[in-house]
């Protein structure tokens, strides 16, 4: 029989293993808890309402709810944060993103259930209940939107592992364009967005999102996971005005970090001028001049491919970076064989409207196309 000290605590058990949370649901009964048993997620969110446990087993696999994330939602609410949370798990080793996210959570105790030790887990529990931890501080709670356009599903449960404890108001899609008018219905002030999705790639949302007044200012994250990309994505958010970069895998640690940065700095005013030798470009309103006299005549992707080759000068743009960050079509950079006749095409009428300008693009063959303004001189006064 259960002890005075125990025989009028409440325990909530959250696991969706029948055999173990029956097991643990009798020794609990057994050694003079009131117990009561909650396979999902949702259904522990129920009881712990109706019941008020004063302490919560929780396995941290569920079938509907992350047990990880349903732990860091109980830490936020004013109502449960105070209840010890015994998280257990039948993996004796975590893999090291389940084992940094459990140390990351501080939890009062993490216990083995493969050996089914229930009078180990009984005596865990009268010590968690006899030796309460000092009641948490409110956390400190962003009130802050954040978008995250990704349709991997394993780096969204990880954005929301991290976030979710700090940043409550998450929001998730899995397509550019549904991002995109996400976006523009619910104003995020971040955004966390990934390069490759199937309908829209980034480069594609970038555009949009740069080409509204309502969206042009929000910060955004980048997040890719495409090998040996990395100063090919960077080229291309820092000429779209992109806020920050992060490559896949990243740590919860290196996510937070950029996130809080972000949210502190606010929305972005990237550069509208861009200046290179006898050329300046209004981003903005997409006006170019050649020694101060407006040329009107260039097509939208004839500026694109001007503003991307200036922006980058004096480096060499490479025939993927261009395809990538100009035509939006995602490549592999390391790739011998892109497509470019495309490009040549457009950079020699390019070259054409701009003149005597024109001999500031080169190109190198089997490379890219450059910018380069220490080949223009200005003609000879009559």
């Amino acid at each position: 029989m259960g002890s005075p000290s125990t025989a009028t605590r409440r325990v909530l058990v959250i696991d969706d293993d029948p055999g173990y949370g029956r097991m643990a649901y009798r020794y609990l009964q057994t050694h003079g808890f009131q117990a009561r048993l909650a396979p999902t997620g949702t259904k522990g969110q129920v009881q712990i309402e109706a019941f008020k446990p004063e302490i919560i087993l929780l396995d941290i696999h569920l079938p509907d709810i992350d047990g990880i994330a349903l732990y860091k939602a109980l830490k936020i609410d004013p109502r449960t944060r105070d209840i010890p949370i015994i998280l257990i798990t039948a993996e004796v080793y975590l893999d090291s993103l389940l084992e940094a996210a459990v140390k990351g959570l501080q939890a009062e105790s993490v216990f083995f259930k493969g050996n089914a030790d229930m009078l180990g887990l009984m005596q865990r529990i009268r010590e968690t209940l006899e030796n309460p931890c000092q009641k948490t501080e409110p956390a400190k709670v962003s009130d802050k939107k954040i978008l995250i356009i990704d349709d991997d599903l394993e780096v969204q449960d990880l954005v929301r592992l991290t976030l979710a404890q700090k940043y409550p108001h998450l929001q998730f899609c899995d397509r550019g364009k549904e991002g995109f008018h996400l976006t523009l219905e619910h104003r995020p002030d971040l955004i966390l967005l990934d390069m490759v999705m199937p309908d829209l790639n980034g480069i594609g949302v970038f555009k949009l999102l740069k080409s509204h007044d309502q969206t042009k200012d929000i910060p955004v994250l980048v997040m890719t996971g495409m090998p040996e990309e990395g100063n090919v994505i960077k080229d291309a958010v820092a000429m779209l005005g992109a806020s920050d970069f992060v490559h896949k895998p990243f740590g919860e640690d290196e996510l937070l970090r950029h996130v809080d940065r972000l949210i502190r700095s606010g929305p972005t005013h990237p550069p509208a001028i861009l200046e290179k030798g006898p050329l300046k470009l209004d981003v903005k309103s997409r006006s170019v001049w050649i020694c101060d006299e407006p040329l009107t005549n260039l097509s939208p992707k004839e500026f694109d491919l001007l503003a991307y080759l200036v922006g980058k000068s004096p480096a060499v743009a490479k025939w993927p970076e261009i395809l990538m960050n100009v035509w939006g079509q995602p490549v592999d950079v390391s790739s011998e064989n892109c497509p470019h006749e495309a490009i040549e095409v457009r950079s020699r009428t390019l070259r054409a409207k701009l003149g005597e300008a024109g001999c500031c693009i080169v190109t190198h063959k089997g490379v890219g196309l450059q910018f380069d303004s220490g080949r223009f001189r200005n003609k000879p006064a009559k």
